[in-house]
């Protein structure tokens, strides 16, 4: 039976698309989107953030938009996609800490234009979303749909409920900050459809085209509401819900859970405690964890690791570490949280940013286990350490793990006195 659940996990591994540097994008790291068969992803390499597709199969990305970032100015990008549309929502910080709003949008494969407000006074695009070819604008207090047809500017009752307002078809939701519930209804006509009332403030909606909500409250309660139906509170806590198609995609302390058209909830995608966001449609989940981009169907089961391709198959954890006093070999406790089978790698220990202090120490750890691992230290590496300690009676040693060469691990430093 071991056998079998080993070999459906291994078919089951999340296909790997690219590498996500946190150091690439200034701030707020790399944006991405689901587009039918392709995921796009953002990178910004010194002044250039460039837009490129890749396909969820895996293989080279292809470069499909670029902008040119001022000097000294910080770009904060947010993507948004369907298979008919794509939009890029670009802050840019001046040096002076003010923030320009830019927005681009067209069909995946190009090209792409830019959008502007309405009103030109308005150019505080706050959040620009994809629904199929429609594009929705949140310009200050108001949501804009743009369409085949034109613009069309939805009416919110109380301009402060925008802040959480969505579409999806032919239906908006938002939520009323005094009544503690949530309206759907139907943009074109107005007709309302639903509105449930929670014990708690609605600070996050995802709605679906049917009308099926998913709703966050107070510290992370997650309710599930079905067309006609009464909300449902979900066991846990759970927040950031995605509609994804019959399903119900959200984050759950360090991973991602599925909830399933029949009630039941089920972990999805890698185990993980580098778990950064995700997105999903109604057929595939798409999620940054580990410092890669993953992607795997929305009905796969959970994995224990990643296939292969660009990134690092195994995910390392080094839990807190007790102070050590210095002597030769000094002691790393590892934890191997994901992988194909086993993290196998190598560990080198640094004092804070300066050279490599101790000899590279290989390890294989099985999934789901932790180690204590001895690590050598050089002779110079152990002066460099004695040092530090006469001068600050203590210093900070890090331990770097490295798996397939690429880094694999996080966590804090060991004081050694």
């Amino acid at each position: 039976m071991l056998t079998t659940l080993a070999l459906v996990s291994a078919l089951a591994m999340p296909t790997p698309l690219t590498t996500l540097d946190p150091g690439d994008a200034l701030v707020g790291g790399d944006a991405y989107a689901l587009s039918g068969d392709s995921a796009f992803f953002t990178r910004t390499r010194g002044r250039e953030l460039g837009v490129y597709a890749v396909p969820l199969t895996g293989g080279t990305p292809r470069r499909v938009f670029a902008y040119r970032v001022p000097p000294r100015h910080t770009p904060m990008p947010e993507l948004s996609a369907s298979a008919q549309r794509v939009a890029l929502h670009l802050l840019v910080e001046t040096p002076d800490g003010e923030l320009d709003s830019h927005l681009f949008s067209g069909p995946p494969t190009g090209p792409w234009t830019r959008v502007a407000p309405l009103d030109a006074r308005a150019a505080d695009l706050r959040t620009a979303t994809v629904d199929g070819d429609r594009l929705i604008v949140h310009e200050q207090d108001r949501l804009v749909v743009h369409d085949a047809a034109g613009a069309h500017v939805l009416p919110i009752p109380d301009q402060g409920d925008a802040q959480t307002a969505t579409v999806a078809g032919d239906l908006m939701s938002y939520a009323e900050e005094d009544a503690k519930r949530v309206v759907i209804r139907n943009w074109r006509t107005g007709a309302v459809v639903a509105t449930p009332s929670f014990p708690g403030f609605p600070d996050w909606v995802a709605l679906g085209p049917d009308g099926r909500a998913a709703v966050v409250t107070g510290p992370e309660s997650l309710y599930d509401l079905l067309p006609g139906g009464a909300p449902r509170r979900i066991a846990g806590t759970g927040y950031r819900p995605v509609i994804a198609g019959a399903r119900v995609v959200y984050r759950q302390s360090y991973g991602l859970k599925v909830l399933e058209p029949d009630g039941t909830v089920r972990p999805f995608g890698v185990p993980t405690r580098r778990l950064e966001s995700f997105t999903a449609d109604e057929r595939h989940v798409l999620w940054s964890a580990n410092g890669c981009l993953l992607v795997a169907p929305v009905e796969s089961p959970l994995a224990i690791g990643a296939g292969p391709g660009p990134c690092a198959r195994a995910e390392l954890e080094l839990p807190e570490q007790p102070s050590q006093r210095l002597a030769s070999t000094l002691r790393v406790t590892v934890r191997c949280v994901s992988g194909p089978g086993a993290c196998a790698g190598t560990l080198r220990l640094t004092a804070g940013n300066r050279p490599v202090v101790s000899r590279a120490r290989r390890f294989s750890i099985p999934v789901g286990e932790q180690r204590r691992v001895r690590v050598r230290l050089t002779r110079a590496g152990k002066r460099i350490l004695a040092q530090a300690i006469r001068r600050d009676r203590g210093v900070i040693v890090y331990a770097r793990t490295t798996v397939d060469g690429h880094a694999a691990s996080a966590g804090g430093g060991i004081v050694v006195r």
